[in-house]
Parts: C-alpha cells; structure tokens; sequence
C-alpha cells in the first residue's frame, strides 16, 4: 500500500513505512422527519465529507523495512516539519491511497495531527492524522438567451443607497426577500447597519434601516 501527500512538486513525499491501516469514514447527512400523524419520513441528503485518519511510524533508526527517496534515510523531523507546513498554509491538496492503482485519490486538508516518542526505539515517532475532504463551492455561470443582449454594467462606482423604516413584525430575513429578492441576502442589510444593529434578530420599530 502506498500513501503519500502533493500539493505541488516540491512539497510531495511519501511517509517511510506504509500505515498498517488507513480509515475512510463518509458521514451521513440523511434526517428523520416526524409527520402529524406520528408518522415518520426520511429526507436523503448528499454524503457529507469524507474523513481520513491512520497512524504512521517516523522511524529514527534507519530501518530495513523503511523506505525513502532515493534510498537516502530522512529522520522523523523532515515529515512533522511538512506536516507543520501543510497545516499553517492552509490550503488542500492531494492525498492517494494504493500501490500502481491507486484506489483512492482526493482533495483534502489537514485537520489536525498528533505525535508519541517511543524513547526505547531509538526515538522514534508515532504520528496519527486526520484529513478531511475538500470540495470548492460550485459556480454557476449564467449563459443569456438566445436572443437576449446580456445587461449592460454601470459604469460608475456610486451606489444610491436606499432606506426601509421597519414596521411591526419585521424582519431581516423578510425585509431581504421583499427588497432584495432573497431572505438569504439578510447579512447584507445587516452590514450596512450594525452601527444601529447590533443583534441581527432584534430590530425596533420606526428603526430606519440602509438598504444595497
């Protein structure tokens, strides 16, 4: 079984010894809906991300068993100092699983590590990580008509801004999907009025509120 991280070709490397095991565990998203009637309902939802967990020997002894680039023996310092490095840049990368077929390959990033000396092993290092899945938010382009001249844009920077005076019963949420076509665009009325909003969930009558 061969494991091993890249990001980009400086960064790659492989641990020396191949953990004994490597868990993959993909959590469900799926709910239980209660009904009226007591009945009950199940709502399926995508899989949530897949998380990776395995510990790994960092040998300080050169071992037979221990294989490294080129043949050259790297202490345990070389891979916590990468795995040090992954972690504070804080970007995902590639993680493959497998030998010439390679069974699993994916997008991660690094959760968290922790590390164990074994004094009595010429010090070596036992190292357990946890990865977790890393899917980027998709982007939906939106082609115009056929027929249709896409909207021309502004050619100025200046925003007239537009102001509500709350009533009774409102809300951000309401107020967002009445002027902005979406409940979900509350944030944005409350970034332009935490000077006078400072809870988003309690607003005051007669409050006069910005709008984009």
């Amino acid at each position: 079984m061969d494991l091993y991280f890249s990001k980009n070709q400086p960064l790659r490397f492989r641990f020396p010894v191949t953990p004994r095991s490597v868990s993959v565990t993909t959590p469900s998203r799926n709910r239980t809906v209660s009904l009226i009637d007591s009945s009950e309902i199940s709502v399926l939802n995508e899989p949530g991300l897949r998380e990776i967990a395995f510990e790994a020997l960092l040998p300080n002894t050169k071992y037979p068993f221990a294989v490294y680039t080129d043949g050259v023996f790297t202490p345990a310092d070389y891979y916590l100092g990468l795995l040090e490095r992954l972690q504070r840049e804080r970007e995902p990368f590639i993680f493959t699983l497998g030998g010439r077929a390679a069974w699993l390959s994916l997008t991660v990033a690094l959760e968290g590590y922790t590390t164990a000396e074994d004094a009595s092993y010429g010090g070596d290092v036992m190292v357990s990580v946890r990865l977790r899945e890393a899917r980027s938010a998709p982007v939906k382009v939106i082609e115009p008509q056929r027929g249709e001249e896409p909207a021309p844009r502004s050619t100025t920077s200046a925003v007239v801004p537009r102001t509500y005076t709350v009533v009774r019963g409102d809300t951000l949420w309401g107020i967002a999907k009445r002027f902005l076509g979406g409940g979900a665009r509350w944030p944005e009325i409350h970034a332009l009025n935490r000077d006078k909003v400072s809870n988003p969930n309690l607003i005051y009558v007669g409050q006069v509120l910005v709008l984009p």
